[in-house]
């Protein structure tokens, strides 16, 4: 996307934010709502995408390519970033279905479940690259015992 298209776009949503904001005789809580609103959809919309560019790439790229590493980002980032998408496109609905005084009640939900799940993709990336080492001393050892 260019600079001007993006510079546009961003000046026709500000135009609609302040004319809806003028209309509710701007009230502080709906231009909060709808900044809010509007972060949490250009994040699940961003984590879409992602997700999508993701999924193309192993697909296209690596179908044939079984490598530990490989195998370990990608189930784990897929599973990862769907999970990711849920809490967000909870965070989207909520946000606009329930009373303000529950519009953030998945905020922390999301902090934490993003690390967790990153802990758990560094986590098995370890058990991955730990599991790639073991069978060659488990060969010296039994190889040593037969011997």
């Amino acid at each position: 996307m260019h600079v001007k298209s993006a510079v546009g776009l961003t000046s026709l949503v500000a135009l609609l934010v302040v004319r809806t904001w003028a209309f509710w005789q701007r009230s502080k809580k709906l231009l909060i709502g709808l900044l809010v609103y509007g972060v949490y959809l250009i994040l699940a919309i961003f984590e879409s995408v992602m997700l999508i560019l993701n999924v193309y790439k192993r697909v296209h790229d690596y179908k044939e390519f079984e490598s530990g590493l490989v195998v370990t980002l990608y189930h784990g980032g897929m599973f990862y970033m769907v999970c990711i998408l849920a809490v967000t496109l909870a965070n989207v609905i909520f946000e606009g279905a329930l009373p303000s005084t529950y519009s953030n009640m998945f905020n922390s939900l999301q902090l934490v479940v993003h690390s967790v799940l990153a802990s758990r993709i560094l986590f098995r990336l370890r058990d991955s690259n730990e599991r790639v080492r073991v069978p060659s001393m488990l060969v010296m050892t039994l190889d040593a015992q037969v011997n």
